[in-house]
């Protein structure tokens, strides 16, 4: 029974077999007849679930490094510079103070560090099974299109063989 992309993998085996296309549509000369290692490489290749369910996966795993950072400290650096046009001075008597000068510059460091944030284990604990899931999807995925390109091939040679059985005279 063929899976929901099973008559796609039927029509890419047979693409596959009657050789690539170039870019003009102009089809390709095979020189080897198409074997069953070389389909499924040409599949692994070329289709895109594989890679969207790799990338999932990536996508899983980042989720699970941000789900780890809710523990690590934040630290935060600003600073401000001002330029004036000109100092402010106080005379006094003999002496004088500057009060304001043309660049004035101020900086300020802060580093907080949570000692115990028990509502990020929850989300640690999720973020890790949807990576571990996610990985076995893809891994999944890629064992479908083998397999459906396996059939498809095995589909192609048995209707080769039938067209060749009705063609003996």
């Amino acid at each position: 029974m063929m899976g929901p992309f099973g008559w796609v993998s039927v029509l890419a085996a047979a693409l596959i077999a009657s050789g690539p296309a170039s870019v003009f549509g102009t089809p390709a000369v095979r020189t080897a007849p198409l074997d069953l290692k070389t389909a499924l490489e040409l599949a692994m290749a070329n289709n895109e679930r594989p890679g969207i369910a790799r990338a999932q996966a990536a996508q899983a795993r980042a989720q699970h490094r941000l789900a780890w950072s809710r523990l690590l400290p934040s630290i935060s650096v600003s600073g401000t510079y001002r330029r004036r046009a000109f100092e402010i001075v106080a005379q006094l008597e003999e002496t004088s103070a500057t009060l304001q000068a043309n660049n004035a510059l101020a900086a300020e460091g802060r580093i907080d560090m949570r000692v115990l944030d028990p509502s990020a284990i929850p989300e640690i604990q999720a973020a890790d099974l949807r990576a571990s899931a996610l990985r076995e999807s893809a891994e999944q995925e890629a064992r479908r299109l083998a397999f459906e390109t396996a059939e498809a091939f095995y589909a192609a040679l048995a209707a080769e063989a039938t067209q060749a059985a009705a063609d003996r005279p």
